[in-house]
């Protein structure tokens, strides 16, 4: 794991933040989701602000998200991927992934 805040740190699924990684160029209000390290693209993600305000951003082609100017503070993101079995008997997975960021005060 690195010391910049937008490197990956191995999850099945995570949230990186803003860095040079992420194809727009990032900003403090600038998201990737990973899974397996690669982006997913057009996946469904929550964003609910401390004053319990809930929104929904899809990610883009390369897995990003911006935050709008209207969304501000302390924020959780949240997405779960659920594989499902080759079986209908077989076992279910989920992967679930929240980053919690206040994005008045990130860099």
């Amino acid at each position: 794991m690195g010391s910049d805040r937008s490197d990956p740190v191995g999850q099945d699924l995570e949230f990186i933040a803003g860095g040079g990684f992420i194809a727009s160029g990032g900003g403090a209000n600038v998201f990737q989701l990973l899974r397996g390290g690669k982006p997913l693209a057009h996946h469904k993600v929550k964003v609910t602000t401390s004053a319990k305000e809930g929104h929904e951003i899809t990610t883009t082609g390369s897995g990003e998200l911006t935050i709008s100017g209207k969304i501000s503070g302390v924020i959780m993101l949240r997405a779960v991927v659920i594989t499902l079995p080759d079986q209908a008997e077989g076992v279910y997975h989920s992967d679930y992934a929240t980053l919690v960021v206040d994005i008045t005060r990130a860099p």
